[in-house]
C-alpha cells in the first residue's frame, strides 16, 4: 500500500548509509547518529519482511523474513519494558496506539502464516499480498463512477456495481492509497457474455412487460418505482455472434468515419458508406 511509502523512504538502507557517511566525514551534527542508523535498518528490514512480493523470499518458518519479524517483536517488547522500568521517558517510545498496532501486525502475520503452512500446506506466504488494496480499489471505483455522489446509497451502489460488472474503464489513480500490481481488466469479457446468452430465452420486451405488470398491479406504489428497479432483473439475449465479427464491424465503422472526414471525393465517400451488390 501507499500509506507507508514515505516512511519506507525515510527509514531505508540509503538513509542509514548516508548518516554513516556524514559521520565518517566528521560532521558534528551526525556525531551521535549510531542509534538512528540502527533504527533505520531495523525498520527497513521489517518493512521488507511485511511487504514481500517475491516468491523467492516468501515468508515461511526459519526464513530470513520470519526471523526479522520475530526479532522485531522482541525488540519492541524490550523497548517497551525499558519504558516501564523507567530507563527511558514516554517521549523516547512510540505512542500507545502505534506500538499496539505494530505488535498486532507482526504477531498476526506470523500466526496467520504458520496456520496456512500447517493446515493448508502452503510452501510460503507473500506478505505483500495480505492487505485491503483490492477492497479499497473496489469501493474507490464505485465512488468514482457515482460522479458527485461519492457516498452512494444501497440502490445506487447496486446499480453501479451491475453496470461495472459488464463494462469497466475506470482505473485507480497513480497517487492513490493502493499499489497497482496487476493491470485492470473488464470483469466480464465479450466471450463470456456470448456464452451466457447463447441459450434461447424469452425476449427482453417480455421480461420488461412482466416486470411492469408486477409493479403496476398495486397502483398506490407507482411513485416508488425507479427505472433501474424495473430493468435490474431483465436480461438482453444477444444473438450468437462471433467475437471476430464484432471486432471487424467496429473497426470498419471507425475506419469509415475517419476516412470520410478526410476525403473530398464524394464518390469515394459513398463507396465506403454503402455496399454494392451485383
Amino acid at each position: 500500500m501507499h500509506h507507508g511509502r514515505t516512511y519506507q523512504q525515510i527509514f531505508s538502507e540509503t538513509v542509514a548509509t548516508a548518516l554513516e557517511y556524514y559521520k565518517l566525514k566528521n560532521y558534528p551534527e551526525f556525531e551521535n547518529s549510531d542509534e538512528t542508523v540502527n533504527f533505520c535498518r531495523k525498520i527497513n528490514c521489517l518493512f521488507d519482511s511485511l511487504n514481500n512480493l517475491n516468491p523467492y523470499h516468501g515468508l515461511s518458518v526459519d526464513t530470513e523474513g520470519w526471523k526479522n519479524i520475530r526479532s522485531s517483536i522482541k525488540w519492541l517488547d524490550d523497548w517497551e519494558m525499558a519504558l516501564k522500568e523507567g530507563e527511558i521517558t514516554e517521549e523516547e517510545f512510540l505512542p500507545p496506539n502505534t506500538s499496539q498496532g505494530l505488535r498486532i501486525t507482526m504477531s498476526s502475520m506470523l500466526d496467520m502464516s504458520l496456520y496456512l503452512i500447517d493446515k493448508f500446506d502452503f510452501k510460503y506466504i507473500l506478505s505483500g499480498r495480505i492487505n485491503q488494496d483490492n477492497l479499497e480499489k473496489f469501493f474507490g471505483t464505485i465512488r468514482a463512477a457515482g460522479g458527485q455522489n461519492d457516498h452512494p446509497a444501497m440502490p445506487n451502489f447496486q446499480h453501479i456495481y451491475k453496470m461495472l460488472s459488464v463494462y469497466s474503464i475506470l482505473k485507480p489513480p497513480k497517487s492513490g492509497n493502493c499499489t497497482v500490481i496487476e493491470h485492470n481488466k473488464n470483469l466480464i469479457s465479450l466471450e463470456e457474455l456470448k456464452n451466457i446468452f447463447n441459450k434461447p430465452k424469452i425476449t427482453a420486451i417480455d421480461l420488461i412487460k412482466e416486470k411492469l405488470n408486477e409493479h403496476l398491479l398495486n397502483i398506490d406504489d407507482i411513485h416508488e418505482i425507479e427505472v433501474f428497479d424495473i430493468m435490474s432483473e431483465s436480461s438482453s439475449p444477444f444473438n450468437s455472434t462471433d467475437v471476430v465479427d464484432c471486432i471487424i464491424y467496429y473497426i470498419a465503422g471507425y475506419f469509415t468515419k475517419q476516412v470520410s472526414k478526410r476525403l473530398k471525393c464524394q464518390q469515394c465517400i459513398e463507396s465506403f458508406k454503402f455496399s454494392h451488390t451485383s
